[in-house]
């Protein structure tokens, strides 16, 4: 690298406070964007989905590091589960269900 360039972090799948955390610490302008497009808090709780540019590209100190920011990880702030309950196979023929075919639903 010559000077003054840096390598970009890998920070998908992180959340957003520590992607912006280290962005700034590579010497990268970080700037958060929701899913609508809309800019983000930098205390965001939300977790990084896509960044520009890719990580490990060789860039200049200063760069703009752009996150796509999206759901958070189910903490307090986001009380909905990020991964979908597990389904069970149930047999409701003997209630009477009129297709009389065994139906997945939420365990």
């Amino acid at each position: 690298m010559s000077r003054g360039s840096i390598a970009v972090p890998d920070v998908v799948g992180l959340t957003f406070v520590s992607a912006h955390s280290l962005g700034r610490a590579a010497g990268l302008q970080v700037l958060g964007y929701a899913p609508d497009g809309s800019p983000i808090a930098t205390d965001s709780e939300g977790i990084v989905v896509e960044q520009d540019p890719p990580a490990f590209e060789t860039t200049k100190v200063g760069r703009q590091l752009r996150l796509r920011v999206g759901r958070g990880d189910g903490g307090a702030k986001d009380p909905e589960p990020r991964v979908p309950e597990p389904l069970e196979r149930r047999d409701f023929a003997d209630l009477g269900d009129p297709d009389d075919e065994r139906d997945l639903v939420p365990v």
